[in-house]
């Protein structure tokens, strides 16, 4: 059996590695599950700056992605307004959820965005309308100027969505690691 600390062995620190709590014993021979789960629950543990960077990093992507689409959203709101007109128009009416975030133009635009894109697709959505084959075929019939740019715009919210996901587990990993739990789970694996 070796240590965490190089070029030591367990002779070596004999005294230290039993009055040491147990998660300080890095064991690097063995067969066992425990062994597994403790090694590996060392490297992530040596990780933890590592994880912090990845973590700051899908932190701050889906905030310059939301910048973007916001600059993004700017440029095609006239296609959006014509959408919703064009919508309105054919006597078609929105759930009040929907219109909720019409009311909240870019901050409700990724429901918009994403009802819009799962209706084209023929997909379900929360909410759906009364006549949903009607809409459907209505979206597909219109121009698709006016609703290619929302596939771009949905898509980009989901990566931002799913970026910012990573984050949180990141981060929850980072507090087990930073806090007595990670130790208690140490001492549960062997």
């Amino acid at each position: 059996m070796m240590c965490a600390v190089i070029g030591t062995t367990p002779a070596d620190i004999a005294g230290v590695a039993y009055a040491a709590p147990d998660f300080i014993v890095r064991r690097t021979v063995g067969t066992g599950v425990s062994d597994y789960l403790m090694n590996f629950w060392l490297e992530i543990k040596a990780m933890n700056s590592i994880i912090f960077y990845i973590a700051m990093t899908c932190a701050s992507t889906p905030f310059a992605i939301i910048v973007f689409l916001f600059f993004y959203f700017i440029i095609n709101n006239k296609k959006y307004k014509n959408l919703l007109s064009m919508y309105d128009e054919q006597g078609f009416t929105l759930t009040p959820l929907y219109q909720f975030y019409v009311a909240m133009g870019f901050l409700g635009s990724f429901g918009i965005a994403y009802y819009f894109c799962r209706l084209k697709k023929n997909k379900k959505v929360i909410f759906p309308p009364d006549n949903k084959e009607t809409v459907t075929i209505f979206l597909n019939k219109i121009d698709s100027n006016y609703t290619a740019w929302l596939k771009n715009y949905y898509l980009a919210t989901l990566t931002a969505l799913l970026i910012y996901s990573i984050f949180i587990i990141l981060s929850i990993l980072k507090i087990i690691l930073d806090t007595d739990i990670g130790k208690v789970l140490c001492s549960l694996l062997q």
